[in-house]
């Protein structure tokens, strides 16, 4: 089977002024459910400021959900309550 990928939250590395996290997406090479340095390869990492690049102050809340058959279902709900969902399965191409 395939590695599963999981995503990661830590601290932005930010200036003080501004607060936010980096989100990680990686593939658990080793499938133990939590990154490992040197063993996991990351394949994107983005911060994210309280919004747009923090210029608007609001941020759309992101859930995610194991969906027990090798997907998962990335959920964002934007300030506004429009929403959008995606399932990803086993990698990019899905």
């Amino acid at each position: 089977t395939s590695p599963s990928r999981i995503r990661r939250d830590t601290d932005a590395a930010a200036t003080p002024t501004r607060n936010g996290i980096r989100v990680t997406v990686y593939d658990d090479v080793n499938d133990n459910g939590v990154y490992d340095e040197g063993v996991d390869k990351v394949l994107n990492s983005k911060d994210i400021y309280n919004g747009i690049d923090g210029r608007d102050g609001s941020a759309p809340t992101i859930t995610t959900k194991d969906n027990g058959d090798g997907t998962h279902t990335i959920t964002v709900q934007n300030p506004d309550g429009s929403e959008s969902t995606t399932v990803v399965k086993d990698g990019k191409d899905g």
